[in-house]
């Protein structure tokens, strides 16, 4: 793995909070206790990710696989382990070590349910980690005995570079005279956990992210996820573009179909007329023309003040208009009874009869036949 400008440490804890770490090019680690996952930066691409997460889930074993290729080791590891362990070796992951000077080869193993439900934690952070350890291989590595550090009556022990375990501290001592080993470091009590290791930070010598944990599978899933979410958006503006298009198709088709019912009225009222460019316009001028001689003229007077009032309420659209036995007939749409109620309230209010034939509703649009005297 290339040399990288910044670290981040995530101890991972089962209670979901989470102790980090972060160095920022030469600068000391900065240390934050008992957080939320989101509570920590999302740090650069050129940040080195080291997660740790309780040892309890981890079972490390140095085994006598001989040297092979990686793919080869891998394969013989589950039946290596097979006898010492008590879960079926299916739902196992395992993971290799560097080989120690002895010719064994460390074996790392974790249920993968464990595996998955520390790395979904992690994900839902959007933190990919490149490194993934038990947290006692985070210790400090020495020859001189074993590393131990104390909390909360629980003692973590490293015991080599790819070796250690956790213990009750009660019976600490007690192990420490049966193996005859001295600690070879022995924190004071106010130290935290990564305040003690940061100290002198050394790299394990195992990773429990390889096979199909690989960081770079991580990255092409959580990128896959990414790219399925972006299709998906996608396709979702295309289909209310297209849905626009189609409403908007509608509206025009519905536009051409009243203006020819315009010009068919109009036709209907000014037989004569030539002029057809604009019909509601130049209904508009006749009506005005007429003004004069309205109050002689019972139709002119009500299509004058039924024309003011259509004019007057947007609402209200005329598609239909008779003269028969000195009455107005008119069809007209609204969208609301209310509307058509106002619409008949000014009509009388200008000294007209009006006379509501029917009234009928479809599609959220109200058509009404008026009789107007």
């Amino acid at each position: 793995m290339a040399p990288m400008d910044n670290t981040l440490i995530i101890r991972l804890k089962a209670n979901k909070k989470v102790d980090w770490a972060l160095q920022q090019g030469d600068k000391p680690f900065t240390i934050n206790l008992d957080n939320e996952l989101a509570d920590i930066p999302k740090p650069s691409t050129e940040t080195l990710i080291i997660a740790t997460i309780p040892a309890e889930d981890v079972t490390i074993i140095d085994t006598n696989i001989p040297k092979s290729s990686y793919a080869k080791q891998l394969q013989a590891a589950p039946f290596a382990m097979e006898n010492l362990l008590a879960t079926n070796i299916t739902d196992m992951h395992f993971a290799l070590g560097t080989r120690n000077n002895d010719g064994t080869l460390p074996v790392a193993c974790i249920t993968q349910k464990k595996m998955q439900h520390w790395l979904d934690q992690l994900a839902t952070a959007s933190f990919i980690p490149h490194i993934l350890i038990p947290e006692t291989l985070l210790l400090p590595m020495t020859t001189a005995g074993w590393s131990i550090f104390t909390e909360n009556q629980l003692a973590l022990v490293r015991t080599g570079k790819t070796a250690g375990f956790t213990v009750d501290t009660d019976n600490l001592s007690e192990l420490l005279a049966i193996n005859n080993e001295i600690p070879a470091t022995k924190p004071t009590v106010t130290t935290n956990f990564l305040s003690y290791v940061t100290a002198k930070l050394q790299l394990p010598g195992i990773n429990l992210l390889q096979n199909r944990y690989k960081t770079q599978q991580l990255q092409t899933k959580l990128h896959r996820n990414w790219r399925l979410a972006i299709i998906c958006a996608i396709g979702w503006l295309a289909i209310l573009l297209i849905g626009h298009g189609i409403e908007l198709g509608y509206f025009k088709f519905e536009q051409q179909q009243l203006h020819k019912q315009v010009i068919h009225l109009y036709k209907r009222v000014f037989p004569t007329a030539a002029n057809m460019e604009d019909p509601h316009s130049d209904l508009q001028a006749e009506l005005r023309r007429y003004q004069g001689t309205t109050s002689s003229n019972p139709f002119l007077t009500a299509v004058s003040k039924t024309g003011k009032i259509i004019n007057k309420l947007a609402f209200i659209n005329l598609n239909a208009l008779t003269w028969q036995e000195k009455r107005l007939q008119i069809k007209v749409t609204c969208a609301t009874f209310a509307e058509l109620d106002q619409f008949t309230q000014q009509l009388t209010t200008e000294g007209l009869k009006v006379t509501r034939n029917s009234a009928t509703t479809e599609d959220k649009i109200i058509t009404a036949t008026l009789t107007i005297s």
